[in-house]
Order: C-alpha cells, then structure tokens, then sequence
C-alpha cells in the first residue's frame, strides 16, 4: 500500500542511539508514513533492536545488506519506497515530532518539489541553533532555484542566507518528491565516500521545478566527538578528489555559469587547507616527512588543484583557508607544511590529555 511519506534510516553499529532515532520516527504526529529501516552489516545489537521495533509498528520494513556504506544503504531504502515524498534521517539523529506533518504541509500548499527546514545541532550539552536564511519562507523556481544549489557551498552569493555555523549541504531535514527522484534515476554516488549528500542534492535540485525552504526546526543532529570525520583514514584523499570530479562533471554536463565554476574552485581550495591536516601532514599518517610533503606537492600541482590556487575568490575562504592558499600562490608549501604538522601535533596532545 502506497503511503504519503518514507523515511529511510540507513544504520550501522548504532545500538546507542537507534532506538530514540527509530522512536522520534514512529510518533510522528502524521501518521501516513512507511519507515525503511536498512541495516547495513551491522555487527553490534542494531539488527536486533530494529526487529524488536518492527514488530511493534507495522509500518516498518526492516531491511539488512552486506556492509556496502552509507549511500549503498540509501540508494536500497529508495528502491524500496512507494509514497509520495521520501526523507532520510541518520541513525545518530533523531527528528522533531512534527516534521513529517510541518513539512509536508509546506510541500503540498507551495506545490514544492522540495521542502527545506532547520537542523538544531547539539554537542555534550550544548544546543546550536542554525536558521538557514533570514525569512520565514522562500519560495524559487526556475534559474532563482540555483541560488539553493550554490547554498549547499557558501553562504556568498545569498544575500537571503544567514551567516550560519553549518550549512545545509545534508540531505536530512529535507523533504523530496518521490517520483522526481525515482524518474530522474536520482541516486547515491556509492564510489563516493565524502561530499555524497551534497551530490545527490545537487541533482535533485537540477531536476526540481520548485523549491521551498521553512523557518522550522525539525532536525535534530548529534555532533559526536568519535565521529569519523575527524579521524585519518588512509583513502581520504582519493574521497575529496573523486567528490571534486563529480562537481566538475555536474557543471559540464549541466552548464552552470560562472558561480559555479567559483564555488568548485571555493571547494577544490578548501580541500588543499583541509587535506594539508586532516590528511597528508596528520599525526595518525606514519610515513616520514619527507614523503608526506612530497605526496602534498604532488597534489596541489594537479592541475585542477593549481588552477584553483591561482583563480580561488579569496572572499569565499575563511581566514585560515586564506593563509594557506597564500603561501601555496607565493610557492611556500613548506611553511604550509610546517604549520600542519604543529597544528596535528597539539591536537594530538590534546586529545591525550582528554584521555587521561
């Protein structure tokens, strides 16, 4: 049976946290939804749990595959839908119990293909609110609809966008069209391990006749501190430079103007400050320094790299982007070096003070 809403969950070793997840879910206070649950390999008690949740609520359909990641597992909840909109929300997550029914008010009034609120963000103890833009609703469609698209980069060329902490670059907190997504084959990148979200969003986006975001807060994100994203991991690199070439790709293929040939070139120079840390000069990378600094200037001299070296918008990067972007113009990679090895150092120290 054909339900208004599915939400899928795609989930792997989250026994903490699965079930406030699962539960923010089934007490929605719009009740037309289906809820895909897609555990992916789990090795912890999530799969148990979930079938434990499912035999209470028979609008679950529990869902297990192989370890494939996190866009494998969404890309599985979105064959398996029938409804009329999907969302996605992540097992750490948990949702507003008025969001199905906020958002899909906002959808159907507004005749949106897409429908956008806020995300609150908490960390410990600590609530950050992030009111994306500075009206209560907007409403784009046709090449207006673009300003969202650039939005999921930079807060620059939206003179409606608040100077938030966080960007809406997720593809939680969102409410899509169904058949937009299924008709248009609108998938996961599953060879894209970073910036997936961003990319799925960037086509739905392309494909959508009307966009909507709402002045709500209905997502709530928990911002671990063992989360993933701040450690090493050996294929970093191969991620940002793949999720690069897709953004590439969709420019060409869709011939977007100049803005978003600035943003890539925003996003390639971010990448250069950001691997320098979190990737070549990092404490947990073991190999010398002498062939980490050799594998980074290897990098930056591709040619898309240097391209954005040279033609990057300085008032799109951040202070810190701006000083290395800087040194790498006047050919001081070494002090780039240098500064991200320091910076790694004490990070490292910090965190084994925190342990003891």
């Amino acid at each position: 049976m054909r339900s208004e809403i599915s939400i899928v969950v795609p989930i792997y070793n989250s026994k903490n946290t699965i079930e406030r997840c699962v539960k923010s879910i089934m007490n929605q206070t719009f009740n037309d939804i289906s809820i895909i649950l897609v555990d992916d390999g789990s090795t912890d008690e999530s799969y148990e749990l979930c079938k434990r949740m499912s035999k209470e609520d028979k609008r679950i359909n529990l869902i297990h595959q192989e370890n494939k990641g996190v866009s494998a597992a969404r890309n599985n909840g979105i064959r398996q839908a029938n409804s009329n909109y999907i969302m996605f929300v992540d097992s750490d997550d948990y949702i507003d119990l008025n969001i199905c029914k906020v958002l899909h008010e906002f959808v159907k009034k507004n005749d949106c293909d897409i429908g956008i609120v806020n995300k609150v963000f908490k960390k410990d103890n600590k609530i950050i609110k992030n009111v994306l833009y500075n009206e209560d609703s907007i409403i784009r469609q046709g090449s207006e609809k673009d300003l969202f698209s650039l939005d999921l980069f930079s807060d620059f060329f939206d003179d409606k966008m608040n100077k938030v902490q966080y960007l809406s670059c997720g593809v939680t907190a969102k409410l899509f069209k169904l058949d937009m997504i299924q008709n248009n084959k609108i998938n996961f990148f599953e060879d894209c391990n970073y910036g997936e979200d961003v990319l799925f969003n960037l086509y739905a986006y392309e494909k959508a006749k009307k966009i909507g975001y709402y002045n709500y807060d209905g997502y709530n994100f928990i911002i671990s501190p063992n989360s993933t994203t701040h450690k090493y991991k050996k294929n970093w690199m191969e991620y940002h430079k793949k999720f690069i070439e897709r953004i590439d790709e969709f420019n060409k293929t869709y011939k977007k103007d100049n803005r978003f040939i600035e943003s890539a070139n925003m996003m390639k120079a971010t990448r250069i400050s950001g691997l320098a840390s979190s990737y070549f000069f990092h404490y947990d990378n073991k190999i010398k320094f002498k062939e980490k600094y050799k594998s980074y200037c290897k990098f930056i001299n591709e040619s898309t790299y240097k391209s954005a070296i040279k033609n990057v918008n300085f008032r799109m990067l951040t202070n810190n982007q701006k000083i290395i972007i800087f040194l790498e113009r006047v050919h001081c990679s070494i002090i780039v070096a240098i500064i991200s090895t320091i910076k790694n150092r004490k990070e490292k120290r910090l965190k084994c003070k925190k342990k003891l």
